[in-house]
This record gives C-alpha cells, structure tokens and sequence, in this order.
C-alpha cells in the first residue's frame, strides 16, 4: 500500500536541470539569475521613466490578471514553443506593468530601493560565486547584505526601527522566495527553458495564494 504524502510533492519533469551534470546545473542557474537582472533593470528603468496610462487600482488588478494568464500557459503548454513564446510575450507585457506599481509604491514613500537590493543581491551571488554554489549559502549571504544596506540606512536616521524591521523582514521574503523558486524550479525545468524559468519569477508569487488550495485539494482527494 502506497502511502501519500500529507502535502503535496514538488512538479517533476523527465529530463529537469537537476538530473544533468553539475558544470550544466551551474551554467543554467547563471543564465536564470543573468536574465532576473536584465528584469531588474527593465523594471527599474520604467520605474523612473515611464508613467501609466492607468489608475492605481486598474495597475493592479492587470498585473494579477497577467500573472495568473502566465501561470495559465505554463499549465497549458509546458515544455512546449507556445509555453517559450508565451513566456515571451505576456512576460514583455509583465515589465512596464511591475513598473507602474512600483512606482505607485514608491509615490506612496515605500522604500522600493531597498527592496531592489534585496531582488539583486542573490543574482550577484549566483553571478560569483564560482563552482561552489550554495542555495542555503546563496541566502544567508545575501540576507546579510541586505540587513548591512538597511542597518546603515538606520545608522543615518533615514529609516526608523519600525520602518528598519519591517523592511528586513519583507526582503529577506523576497530573497527566499527567489532562491526556494529557483531550486524548486530545477525539478520542473530542462536546461534550454532558460526564458521560461526567468518569467516564472514573475509568476510563481502566486503560490503564496495558491498553495494553501493545492493543499486543501489534496487532502480531500486522500481523505485526511
């Protein structure tokens, strides 16, 4: 009698990133973290440069409608052209529409640059750290630069220690949603979907929400 798990297992694919040698591993990781800064940079040029054509409210509710269109493909067309052209196109449409809203954030005086350093600092780390790459290494490293960044801009009085916590707390999330997704992803990724793992950043955030029904689902179906 088999007997199942209580939640549910992580999505494996035939032929995933993780089966191939270490040297493949290190080189498509380093692709995927390439790609995520190209990202950053797109995003963090509309930021300063571009202004919405919509209200605030309309920013977001199209930002959930294409992430959950992206999410939609991947589940259609995984492993497939359509699921690369996909990725291509609603993840072009993703950029100026994360920009808004982070520039909406950023009108509203959150300290969106910190949060930028916190999605940077992980990628610098997968860029140098040489043959020996660590997802556990990856984040208390990065972690730790980022508590430097925000503790100095505490030392300099332009945070409060409130504001100080808050925003460690919220980028230490963002770097381990980067790094678990990345490492999660190599089950479920062959090494030529390079794009398509850098815009499942864009869309896996979702999962924060979704899982929790993943989990309801499963434990109905095995009665627990």
């Amino acid at each position: 009698m088999q007997v199942q798990p209580y939640f549910p297992e992580q999505e494996v694919i035939e032929g995933n990133v993780a089966e191939a040698a270490y040297d493949v591993r290190i080189a498509f990781l380093r692709k995927v973290w390439l790609g995520w800064l190209g990202l950053c940079f797109a995003v963090g040029v509309g930021v300063v440069s571009v202004r919405s054509p919509f209200g605030d409210a309309t920013n977001f509710w199209l930002m959930l409608v294409l992430s959950l269109a992206l999410s939609a493909s991947r589940r259609l067309w995984r492993g497939t052209r359509w699921d690369t052209l996909t990725s291509a196109v609603l993840g072009a449409l993703w950029i100026p529409l994360a920009a808004f809203c982070i520039a909406i954030l950023r009108r509203l005086d959150w300290p969106v640059e910190i949060l930028a350093w916190a999605a940077v600092l992980p990628a610098l780390y997968g860029l140098l750290c040489g043959r020996d790459y660590s997802f556990v290494a990856q984040f208390v490293m990065s972690f730790s630069a980022l508590l430097v960044v925000t503790l100095t801009h505490f030392g300099l009085g332009h945070f409060d220690l409130r504001t100080t916590v808050l925003i460690s707390f919220w980028g230490g999330v963002l770097q381990f949603y980067l790094v678990y997704n990345l490492a999660a992803l190599l089950n479920r990724r062959r090494t030529d979907e390079v794009l398509s793992s850098v815009v499942d950043f864009m869309r896996d955030y979702l999962n924060f929400l979704t899982y929790s029904l993943r989990v309801i689902h499963h434990w109905r179906k095995f009665r627990f």
